[in-house]
């Protein structure tokens, strides 16, 4: 759309910025990008995605662990790893998404985020506010605006 199409031109001109431009949807969790600007449906429909791929993945890995004796064994052996992967893999550990633009932080936490999702939004929220990346993100934009004004 015109919208995408004048952000591309907006952020491909910040200085100071490591614009890298349009990314690939597989290209999200392999970490090819710090942060991936969409609109608020695509995003949801990307995050939710992935988190759905995700639990699928862990829900075959299970079975697959659980076939017979010598997979179990194996899973025995990956215990601690495979928790490890599960926690890292699990969104209410991180709780929420920030809203970036806005003059105060605001964390979206997931719709269907259980008791301990909501308080690692919380946690995320005072993580934001305590670092001030609302400030910071004023200040460099605002330092870009001046660099492109002179």
């Amino acid at each position: 759309t015109d919208l995408q199409r004048s952000a591309y031109a907006l952020l491909g001109q910040q200085p100071g910025v490591n614009f890298q431009g349009n990314v690939e949807g597989r290209g999200l969790p392999m970490n090819e990008c710090d942060v991936a600007v969409c609109d608020g449906f695509t995003g949801n429909m990307v995050l939710k995605t992935i988190e759905g791929v995700g639990l699928a993945y862990t829900r075959m890995l299970k079975q697959i662990m659980l076939k017979n004796t010598r997979t179990k064994l194996a899973a025995l052996m990956l215990k601690k790893d495979m928790a490890s992967l599960k926690k890292k893999m699990d969104y209410s550990e991180i709780g929420g998404a920030p809203f970036i633009g806005l003059n105060r932080p605001v964390i979206k936490a997931h719709g269907s985020c259980n008791a301990k999702g909501f308080c690692s939004a919380v946690g995320q929220a005072i993580r934001w506010v305590n670092s001030d990346v609302t400030g910071a993100i004023a200040r460099a934009l605002a330092g870009a605006e001046a660099e492109k004004d002179d």
